[in-house]
Protein backbone atom coordinates (compact mmCIF):
# COMPACT_ATOMS: atom_id res chain seq x y z
CA UNK A 1 0.00 0.00 0.00
CA UNK A 2 1.36 3.69 -0.61
CA UNK A 3 1.51 6.34 1.42
CA UNK A 4 -1.47 8.89 2.35
CA UNK A 5 -1.79 12.27 2.37
CA UNK A 6 -4.82 14.69 3.74
CA UNK A 7 -6.00 17.06 1.46
CA UNK A 8 -7.70 20.34 3.08
CA UNK A 9 -11.31 20.80 1.49
CA UNK A 10 -12.22 23.16 3.91
CA UNK A 11 -10.93 26.01 4.80
CA UNK A 12 -7.90 25.83 2.83
CA UNK A 13 -8.37 24.14 -0.34
CA UNK A 14 -5.53 22.27 -1.55
CA UNK A 15 -3.14 22.08 1.89
CA UNK A 16 -1.30 19.35 2.02
CA UNK A 17 -0.70 16.95 5.57
CA UNK A 18 0.95 13.44 5.16
CA UNK A 19 -0.98 10.76 7.12
CA UNK A 20 2.36 9.76 9.71
CA UNK A 21 1.64 8.14 12.93
CA UNK A 22 2.28 9.75 16.29
CA UNK A 23 0.86 12.72 14.49
CA UNK A 24 -1.35 14.86 16.67
CA UNK A 25 -3.64 17.80 15.57
CA UNK A 26 -5.30 20.51 17.15
CA UNK A 27 -5.43 24.36 17.82
CA UNK A 28 -2.90 24.31 19.84
CA UNK A 29 0.79 22.62 20.94
CA UNK A 30 0.33 19.98 18.00
CA UNK A 31 2.23 18.35 15.12
CA UNK A 32 -0.61 20.05 13.09
CA UNK A 33 -2.27 23.01 13.51
CA UNK A 34 -5.66 23.95 12.64
CA UNK A 35 -7.17 27.66 13.16
CA UNK A 36 -10.62 27.03 13.64
CA UNK A 37 -12.64 27.87 16.85
CA UNK A 38 -14.59 24.26 16.86
CA UNK A 39 -11.40 22.27 16.65
CA UNK A 40 -10.13 21.22 20.60
CA UNK A 41 -6.59 21.88 21.27
CA UNK A 42 -5.53 18.78 21.55
CA UNK A 43 -8.05 17.42 18.96
CA UNK A 44 -7.13 13.63 17.52
CA UNK A 45 -4.15 11.52 16.49
CA UNK A 46 -3.40 9.83 13.61
CA UNK A 47 -1.85 6.06 15.33
CA UNK A 48 0.72 3.48 13.23
CA UNK A 49 -2.20 1.75 10.63
CA UNK A 50 -2.77 4.00 9.98
CA UNK A 51 -6.06 5.01 12.26
CA UNK A 52 -7.33 7.96 12.95
CA UNK A 53 -8.70 8.89 17.23
CA UNK A 54 -10.54 11.23 18.43
CA UNK A 55 -8.48 12.76 21.72
CA UNK A 56 -11.73 13.51 24.00
CA UNK A 57 -12.59 16.35 21.58
CA UNK A 58 -15.42 18.72 22.50
CA UNK A 59 -16.80 18.18 18.84
CA UNK A 60 -15.60 15.33 18.29
CA UNK A 61 -13.94 13.90 15.00
CA UNK A 62 -16.03 12.73 11.99
CA UNK A 63 -14.95 10.08 9.42
CA UNK A 64 -17.04 10.01 6.46
CA UNK A 65 -20.04 11.58 8.85
CA UNK A 66 -20.00 10.15 11.10
CA UNK A 67 -18.51 10.44 14.53
CA UNK A 68 -16.08 8.26 15.89
CA UNK A 69 -15.29 6.27 19.39
CA UNK A 70 -12.28 4.88 19.51
CA UNK A 71 -9.30 4.50 16.94
CA UNK A 72 -10.76 4.04 13.13
CA UNK A 73 -8.85 3.16 10.39
CA UNK A 74 -8.46 5.58 7.56
CA UNK A 75 -8.45 4.62 3.34
CA UNK A 76 -7.60 6.39 0.47
CA UNK A 77 -11.03 8.40 -0.61
CA UNK A 78 -11.98 8.70 3.35
CA UNK A 79 -13.07 12.54 4.67
CA UNK A 80 -12.00 13.36 7.74
CA UNK A 81 -13.97 16.14 9.87
CA UNK A 82 -12.50 18.74 12.74
CA UNK A 83 -15.15 21.36 13.70
CA UNK A 84 -15.42 23.54 10.13
CA UNK A 85 -11.99 21.68 8.63
CA UNK A 86 -12.69 18.93 6.31
CA UNK A 87 -9.52 16.81 5.26
CA UNK A 88 -9.70 14.21 2.59
CA UNK A 89 -7.80 11.05 2.48
CA UNK A 90 -5.96 9.91 -0.37
CA UNK A 91 -3.18 7.88 -1.87
CA UNK A 92 0.16 10.10 -2.38
CA UNK A 93 -0.17 9.38 -5.63
CA UNK A 94 -3.34 10.19 -6.49
CA UNK A 95 -2.79 13.17 -4.76
CA UNK A 96 -0.22 14.83 -6.49
CA UNK A 97 -2.02 14.35 -9.24
CA UNK A 98 -5.34 15.16 -8.23
CA UNK A 99 -6.89 18.85 -6.95
CA UNK A 100 -9.67 18.27 -4.66
CA UNK A 101 -12.35 21.02 -5.44
CA UNK A 102 -14.75 22.37 -2.96
CA UNK A 103 -18.15 20.64 -3.10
Amino acid sequence: MSALVFVEQTPLTGRRHPVAPDTTIGRQGCDVLLVDPEVSRQHAMVRDGPVIEDLGSTNGTWLNGRRIAGAEPLHHGDVVQFGNTVWHVLDAEAASETTIQQR
